[in-house]
């Protein structure tokens, strides 16, 4: 049996939500690596300093995972 209307628009919208999330994390990644670059720092040297594993790292720098707000306040206060 097809989804009736409302179960399409559901999907939709997960869809586009999941596809705005991989953008956020993108921009946030080139940021990221911006400001690390601009402050003279290697990914290693970063997470070092914000208690992450440079793999980690480069994930968020590429925007391949999403950053959590933990992470986030460990960049601010550096």
């Amino acid at each position: 049996m097809l989804p009736d209307v409302g179960e399409l628009t559901k999907i939709g919208t997960r869809h586009k939500m999941a596809a705005g999330m991989e953008d956020i994390n993108k921009l946030i990644g080139r940021n990221l690596r911006r400001i690390r670059e601009a402050h003279g720092l290697t990914q290693p040297a970063l997470a070092r300093l914000i208690d992450a594993t440079p793999q980690r790292l480069s994930g968020y720098e590429t925007g391949r995972e999403g950053m959590g707000k933990g992470y986030i306040e460990r960049i601010c206060r550096e």
